[in-house]
């Protein structure tokens, strides 16, 4: 992730949100984003 990547939670542009975090697991690291409609569904 570059320093120019939204980190934590964030608003999008078309007004829905977004988090964003990294997750290690077995010593690999893992970049994880998720995304909500209009509704609360997971995109």
């Amino acid at each position: 992730m570059t320093k120019s990547e939204p980190k934590g939670t964030y608003q999008l542009p078309n007004g829905m949100w977004a988090y964003r975090a990294f997750l290690i697991v077995d010593g690999v690291k893992k970049d994880v984003k998720r995304t909500k409609d209009e509704f609360g569904n997971l995109k």
